[in-house]
């Protein structure tokens, strides 16, 4: 029984379809790459944090982190114990004759989706991430960082309803989820990222269990119980401000390093040990990189 009410050949019939790959690129502002840029960058560089006055405080950043990869855990929890299809997927993806024959394959990448369709993993976590940076952050006021984080929030769920791959409910369901989840959590942890960890972790082993002991329930199980012991270790530690050229040089050779790891976990994800300690080493050394370029 579908979830849809037609509402998918609504938007193809409204939305010139020259505009589709457009809304293939903004759908990435809730990918799983953008969050680790993004989050790990403002975690490496903490007070250092160019835009910010005041910079970013490296232990709020991590309850992001922590709070990010909970989200990810519940959707794979949920989406394993509903087991609901995504809508049926076109013959040829929606806007590829607009983009040239040597990049269609990079264009599917990032237009298509697979696996389960509910809840919308894309709403829920950029609700929770977006939302979890408006409620931490310090930069302008508070109004305008919800505002920013509700627009960015309704562009990529408008863009996976264009690009036909949830339907209206699963949007919804994940927003709501999203929203609750944020909310919920941080009065539970009073934005604590070693008991939001361990709320993930918890998660993780639930998403474990309703994906069939999978890879993927196995990368999450891996990337939280990293967050949980890493985060234990290296927290103490992390109170001494960086130098501006410490904060660079950990990004700097964190993004390469750390992007390289995640690709290779990636490439050999279907193995199952490979995937649970190519994910949990990926969160360990994110989490600890900081204190290889502090000077001692």
């Amino acid at each position: 029984m579908t979830r849809g009410f037609g509402e998918l050949d609504f938007l193809r019939a409204l939305i010139p379809e020259v505009l589709i790959p457009l809304f293939a690129l903004v759908t990435q502002l809730g990918d799983l790459w953008f969050y680790f840029v993004v989050l790990s960058v403002l975690y490496w560089l903490g007070p250092r944090t160019p835009l910010w006055r005041d910079g970013v405080d490296r232990e709020k950043m991590a309850y992001v982190i922590a709070l990010t990869l909970g989200a990810l855990s519940l959707t794979l929890a949920l989406k394993g114990l509903f087991a609901l299809p995504r809508p049926p997927a076109p013959d040829v993806v929606p806007g590829s004759q607009f983009i040239p024959q040597t990049y269609h394959a990079a264009y599917e990448w990032l237009a298509v989706s697979d696996g389960y369709g509910f809840p919308s993993g894309h709403a829920l976590g950029s609700t929770v991430v977006w939302g979890g940076l408006a409620l931490t952050l310090t930069v302008s006021t508070f109004r305008r960082r919800l505002a920013t984080a509700a627009g960015i929030v309704a562009l990529i769920s408008l863009s996976r309803l264009i690009l036909g791959v949830h339907y209206l409910v699963d949007i919804l369901a994940g927003i709501t989820l999203g929203a609750a989840y944020l909310l919920i959590e941080r009065r539970i942890t009073g934005e604590d990222p070693r008991l939001a960890f361990w709320i993930a972790a918890g998660f993780a082993a639930i998403a474990f269990v309703t994906t069939g002991f999978g890879v993927e329930g196995a990368a999450a199980l891996g990337a939280t119980v990293g967050g949980v012991f890493t985060w234990q270790a290296v927290s103490p530690r992390l109170d001494r401000t960086p130098t501006r050229r410490e904060a660079y040089i950990t990004a700097v050779i964190g993004l390469p390093v750390l992007g390289l790891l995640l690709a290779l976990t990636t490439t050999v994800s279907e193995i199952l040990v490979a995937s649970l300690l190519g994910n949990a080493a990926v969160i360990a050394g994110l989490l600890a990189l900081p204190l290889v370029s502090n000077r001692q």
